[in-house]
């Protein structure tokens, strides 16, 4: 095997690891549940994440060098053949989840007034 394919093959695998870690750790405060499946085979090239909604429905979403793809309506179980791929957990999030909407919209008013009100106190009063 050529020494530069496997070593983007390791990268690519490290970085959908990764990808799939800052979801678990980014977005849990946005759904109910969210984890990397320890059921379904992983690969270089494609992992599967569990993940529950706000509004109670269960997902099982393929990760891969694509994107993010909503494969199945219960945690490790493919069933589906949507072939929607989206480029963000965030766009698929906001796809079928209008609590994630309205809870993520909410987060970033609250840190966008916090803010603001650290502007004020060090005395920049411009909006």
């Amino acid at each position: 095997m050529n020494p530069i394919a496997e070593g983007d093959v390791q990268e690519e695998s490290s970085d959908l690891r990764h990808d799939a870690a800052h979801v678990v750790k980014t977005f849990a405060t946005f759904v109910k549940a969210v984890s990397v499946s320890e059921t379904l085979p992983q690969s270089p090239s494609l992992l599967y994440i569990n993940l529950t909604s706000l509004e109670g429905s269960s997902y099982c979403i393929e990760l891969s060098t694509r994107g993010y793809r909503i494969v199945g309506q219960a945690y490790n179980f493919i069933s589906s053949e949507d072939e929607s791929v989206f480029e963000s957990i965030s766009a698929l999030l906001e796809s079928v989840s209008p609590l994630y909407t309205m809870a993520f919209g909410d987060a970033l008013i609250r840190k966008l007034e916090i803010v603001q009100q650290k502007l004020q106190e060090s005395g920049h009063t411009d909006p």
